[in-house]
């Protein structure tokens, strides 16, 4: 195919891809409308490009090896479109570190658009995603995550959500129409700028939940982002975590530590702009666990532009304000609960409740100085291959985001599955192989067929062998 054959748009694709070969081995395959993407996959090695020409590509898309890089040529307005006809479970699986993924429309999946599982240096760029079911844009238990200029709506739980990730950017997207936003939960060194966040149930989250193998959540930079009207009612699902996030709450920090805000503009969130909250605000944690500090601490609002924040409260928080604080109406800043050396910058000239123990920062501080937490990352360890992981690392890298012990996340509790498959750890097996619709309330459990039987079955040996929190 000459290069006389395409536009100025396709062609810069064509040189940014060029820049992307690590290696004189490194090649590009390239995928026409009406092939599969997923046998340009196993065709791949590390290092490889798979170009994808524009067109419709039914099917889901399962990357194991590492260094690979998949790229959408559009084309004349139109892009690769990954289509899950409402009957595919996720758009893309990668657990191979390395992983590049821009230049595609993910849509109408059941359970996620784009996951990682427990790869490092992931690249997610350019990406167009809607009414992919739970998330959206999932990286979870990964070192260097970026995820910038991408487009998402439509999503039940995170539009954008970071589970238990260190090193992270998340620069220059727009999430709307979502129960979530942007989430970042039980990660370290986040950088979260630049974003537009409207019409959700919650615009950002910053969350350290109960229950997981990652016991704290710190450091986490929300600068110039654009957090408004964020009113939607939750359609999360019912019991789940994020279906106790209240319709109209800008931003929220829940037991987060070493939360930084500056520069953002948070406006008309009819809950409150900016929400603070201990371990307290979480209803369905049946069993606390000791390894996690319940308060919020140490946390900073620098600078930002609030307006008409809390015009009309919704749940839990509309009755803490009452109970509280004898009042019908939130805030711009809502502090609820313990928390230790929170501050916040004064002539901001926000409204304000249950911040009374918060003192004021520092003048001139300011995280300027910090360009990018991708960029920190220390230099990364060579991952083991699949079949050399144990069902430790397997469980926390596939199933921990929704599956905790003592708390209900997407999926029922450690203890639930316990109870119902003692002694039978090939029944998990079969059942993560082969999903079918068991218990109301609960969205249907995607295949993990993917990972294969042998490996599901140490992730259940592991699952059946957990001891409970003391």
């Amino acid at each position: 195919m000459g290069l006389c054959k395409f536009g100025r748009q396709e062609l810069a694709i064509l040189v940014f891809i060029s820049t992307l070969m690590p290696t004189a081995r490194a090649k590009t395959i390239t995928v026409s409308a009406g092939k599969s993407i997923q046998e340009a996959v196993a065709r791949a090695v590390p290092g490889d490009t798979i170009a994808v020409e524009a067109g419709t590509y039914a099917e889901s898309v399962v990357v194991e090896k590492p260094g690979i890089h998949l790229i959408g040529i559009p084309k004349d307005g139109k892009w690769p479109v990954l289509e899950g006809g409402g009957q595919r479970n996720d758009g893309v699986i990668a657990s191979g570190s390395g992983f590049e993924f821009a230049y595609f429309r993910v849509q109408n999946y059941k359970g996620n658009g784009v996951m990682t599982q427990g790869a490092d240096d992931v690249r997610l760029h350019h990406l167009i995603i809607n009414d992919t079911g739970i998330y959206g844009i999932y990286p979870t238990r990964g070192k260097k995550v970026l995820v910038e200029d991408t487009i998402s709506w439509g999503i039940a739980d995170a539009a954008i959500y970071i589970g238990m990730c260190q090193y992270v950017d998340v620069r220059r997207n727009e999430v709307f129409k979502s129960v979530a936003g942007i989430e970042i939960e039980n990660s370290h060194h986040a950088l979260v700028e630049d974003n537009s966040v409207h019409d959700n149930t919650g615009g950002i989250l910053v969350f350290t939940l109960p229950g997981l193998p990652e016991k704290t959540g710190f450091d986490t930079i929300v600068r110039r982002n654009i957090v408004t009207e964020n009113n939607l009612k939750n359609f999360g699902a019912e019991g789940a975590v994020v279906s106790q996030v209240p319709r109209g709450s800008g931003m929220i920090v829940l037991a987060g530590d070493g939360v930084q805000f500056e520069d953002n503009i948070v406006r008309g969130n009819e809950t409150g702009g900016l929400i603070f909250s201990d371990m307290d605000f979480m209803a369905d944690s049946t069993a606390p666990d000791p390894a996690v500090d319940p308060q919020y601490d140490d946390n900073k609002v620098l600078g930002n532009i609030f307006l008409n924040n809390g015009a009309s409260p919704t749940g839990k928080v509309r009755l803490l304000l009452v109970a509280t604080h004898f009042s019908l109406h939130g805030a711009d800043i809502i502090g609820y609960g313990k928390g230790r050396r929170n501050c916040i910058r004064s002539g901001m000239a926000a409204t304000t409740l249950g911040t009374e123990a918060f003192t004021q920062c520092a003048a001139k501080e300011t995280t300027a100085s910090i360009k990018s937490m991708f960029d920190q990352a220390p230099a990364l360890e060579v991952h083991q291959s699949k079949d050399k992981q144990s069902g430790e690392t397997l469980f926390n890298a596939v199933c921990a985001g929704c599956h905790g012990q003592g708390i209900r996340l997407i999926g029922p509790p450690v203890e639930e599955i316990q109870a119902k498959y003692k002694g039978n750890s090939q029944g998990i097996v079969e059942y993560a192989y082969y999903p079918t619709k068991m218990r109301n309330g609960y969205p249907s459990m995607p295949s993990q067929s993917h990972l294969g039987k042998v490996e599901l079955k140490k992730i259940a040996d592991y699952l059946l062998g957990l001891v409970p929190h003391k």
